[in-house]
């Protein structure tokens, strides 16, 4: 964890770039309240894109994305992903019918 910016370090750097794009306006801890999927993570772009004046990141958003994705994705776990379902419950069968 970087003391300054609060952003988890990688060892490409990437959080560097995260941190010019994306603590520009906010801090890490958003990014750590909002964990969120790479498709969610692409839509929470875009929408800073066209809402928040957020510059378009080019050559680096699938980059930016995989960081994001790796340390502030969701984490679950696949028996989580299946739907639970309530168990059947029919009423009893009476003897003799």
């Amino acid at each position: 964890m970087d003391p300054e910016s609060g952003l988890v370090k990688d060892e490409a750097g990437t959080w560097r770039r995260v941190g010019d794009h994306c603590t520009e306006c906010h801090s890490a801890t958003l990014l750590q309240q909002n964990r969120t999927n790479r498709d969610g993570w692409i839509r929470t772009i875009r929408r800073m894109e066209t809402d928040e004046g957020l510059e378009p990141l080019g050559d680096l958003e699938e980059t930016i994305l995989d960081y994001l994705t790796a340390n502030y994705g969701v984490q679950v776990k696949p028996t989580e992903l299946r739907r639970r379902r309530a168990p059947l419950r029919q009423p009893p069968v009476a003897d003799g019918e």
